[in-house]
């Protein structure tokens, strides 16, 4: 498995000589899915976590977690851990809302009429879910540009020539935690063998446990890592792509498999910002707008994100975001549309305190073919160091 981004700030394994080295086990992961899978196919309502409802020690265990997870998100706001994670101008944080909403959630809209359109026999090509929420219970915990994220990789999708109908785009109250978990059950029912999916979120998440994180769907509602990963269990596509435009995305590794790539805005245990200056975060600004469907690195996956890391790791160093690789070879979503030349962008002020020069555009990309960790990026592949 190649990694790379901010892994050796992760607690996840163990930390070895600067490189992170991913401990968990393998094949103890595949039986816990395994166990989950049943549980969800006999009790499907089981997928989805009220936010609200914890009882006896496990809230007093999760009370407790919240309480740390809360205070690490406000140290690494005011900068406090030495992660330079404090926002610069024209930046907001990703932050997991609070426990508790300010008010009710908004009726749930219908989802896309593909959702729940009849069944057809699996198929090879490009199939994608793509969900951006910004709208969320109450007022306070709303975001401003995980929709614009959600619009940006649809674009691309189209872009390299993904048809309409193979790609249900979910946005705001229609992102309810059952439609998202009836979304990830459309990719299995839906994708064949030799087809390539894609999953992408932007939004809130929220860590639960050392271990545990949880997208928090539109309706205040969770959906779980290992739930998703259970939903997914059944996917018989052997190339995958799971984006999170969130905070802790790199935690949602339950969902890899061999053939599957994980990239995350943050890793396990960082927050994940917005640009004002952009209109997205980070993450999509670079890898998705520039990076595909401006041309600037449009062949694969994995070399949209290694341009995205480098120019990143030169412009906002504190803002680079985190892959995890199980695909033998690259993942192509079709052919690389062709390179335009944007609209000269303004400069946004550097992020986070960091000491990159900032601005979009203004220093030339990097090679599309260089290495994917970036000259100081470490890459793990099939648990050995290959280079750094």
């Amino acid at each position: 498995m190649r990694r790379w981004g901010r892994t050796n700030r992760s607690n996840r394994g163990q930390l070895n000589g600067g490189v992170h080295w991913e401990h968990r086990s393998r094949p103890f992961a595949r039986v816990a899915v395994a166990v989950a899978t049943l549980a969800v196919l006999s009790a499907p309502a089981s997928v989805l976590t009220a936010a609200r409802h914890h009882t006896g020690r496990t809230d007093l265990a999760s009370a407790s977690f919240r309480s740390s997870q809360e205070e690490s998100a406000r140290r690494q706001l005011a900068g406090a851990d030495g992660s330079s994670d404090a926002p610069g101008e024209n930046e907001a944080v990703i932050a997991p809302p609070p426990a508790e909403f300010d008010a009710p959630a908004a009726p749930t809209a219908p989802p896309p009429a593909a959702l729940h359109a009849p069944a057809i026999a699996r198929q090879g090509g490009v199939w994608a879910v793509v969900i951006g929420i910004d709208d969320y219970p109450g007022t306070r915990s709303d975001l401003r540009a995980s929709v614009a994220d959600a619009n940006e990789v649809d674009l691309a999708l189209a872009r390299y020539g993904v048809p309409g109908d193979r790609r249900l785009v979910i946005r705001n109250t229609q992102a309810s935690a059952r439609t998202i978990a009836d979304s990830l059950r459309w990719l299995v029912s839906h994708a064949s063998t030799d087809a390539t999916v894609v999953f992408f979120y932007a939004g809130h998440v929220r860590k639960l446990s050392a271990r545990t994180e949880a997208i928090v769907a539109a309706d205040g509602r969770l959906l779980t890592d290992a739930s998703m990963a259970s939903l997914l269990a059944p996917l018989a596509s052997h190339k995958v792509w799971i984006a999170m435009a969130s905070c802790y995305g790199g935690g949602f590794d339950e969902l890899l498999a061999p053939g599957r790539i994980l990239t995350g805005a943050a890793d396990a245990n960082h927050l994940a910002y917005e640009n004002s200056t952009y209109g997205h975060s980070y993450l999509v600004e670079y890898m998705v707008k520039r990076a595909m469907n401006e041309g600037q690195a449009p062949e694969s996956v994995e070399r949209s994100f290694a341009w995205a890391a480098d120019a990143l790791r030169r412009e906002h160093p504190s803002r680079v975001p985190f892959q995890a690789d199980e695909l033998d070879g690259e993942l192509s979503l079709g052919h690389a549309p062709p390179r335009v030349t944007p609209a000269p962008a303004p400069a946004p002020a550097p992020s986070g305190g960091g000491g990159g020069s900032s601005g979009g555009g203004g220093s030339p990309p990097p090679s599309p073919h260089g290495d994917p960790g970036g000259k100081d990026g470490c890459v793990i592949k099939l648990g050995s160091l290959v280079g750094c």
